[in-house]
Parts: structure tokens; C-alpha cells; sequence
């Protein structure tokens, strides 16, 4: 799993975390749960637990988390931030972005963190 900014106001650039991004913000850490999954967590919000396994539609791995009662294969995360601090910054929401594992459709769910 590769997490990394998208600098939407430099033309879409992407950038890799800096090294206290990585380790107090938005890194994640991981443990294994069985021989094909194992669980996701950001380090600043353990709250979200992502759980990363390989599924027999095509034997590839995909990252998985419930949100709002609803269980998203996840295609992106994004988080909104308004001001704030470099050590503390204004974390408004996260969206998650992917297919609902019910329907199979397209999905955005909100999560508003606190």
C-alpha cells in the first residue's frame, strides 16, 4: 500500500509523505490477521480499522472498511483539512471513495472525524 499526497493546487502533482507525515499523521501501520488478510490503520486515527485481503473474484488484494453501515472496497481516501497547524492541523472530514460490497456500485461515504 503506497499512501501519498495529491497536490490538486501544483497540477495534480504527487508527492511522498515527509518523515513526520509518515510516523504521527498519516502513515499507516499494519498487522496480520491470517495467511491473506491483514489490518490497516492510519497512525493518527485508530478509529478506521482497513482491512486489506485477497478476494476469489480475481485473486488480487483490496482494501476493504466499513463506513456509515455500509463495507467499501476502497479506491481512494480523501481528507479535507482547513488550517490548523503542522502538528495539529483542522482535519474536517475523510471521504471514501470505492464500490459498495453489497451492490457492487460506485460509492462516496463521509466520515466526520473527531
Amino acid at each position: 500500500m503506497k499512501a501519498y499526497w495529491i497536490r490538486y493546487a501544483e497540477k495534480g502533482e504527487k508527492k511522498d509523505f515527509n518523515y513526520i507525515q509518515r510516523k504521527f499523521a498519516y502513515g499507516i501501520e499494519s498487522k496480520t490477521l491470517n495467511n491473506e488478510e491483514f489490518e490497516l490503520q492510519f497512525v493518527s486515527y485508530k478509529k478506521l480499522p482497513l482491512i486489506l485481503k485477497k478476494i476469489d473474484s480475481d485473486q488480487k488484494y483490496h482494501v476493504f472498511v466499513n463506513v456509515n453501515q455500509k463495507k467499501i472496497q476502497v479506491e481512494k481516501i480523501f481528507v479535507r483539512i482547513e488550517g490548523g497547524s503542522f502538528w495539529l492541523p483542522n482535519v474536517k472530514y475523510a471521504e471514501v471513495t470505492g464500490i459498495d460490497a453489497s451492490s457492487n456500485k460506485a460509492i462516496t461515504e463521509r466520515i466526520l472525524l473527531k
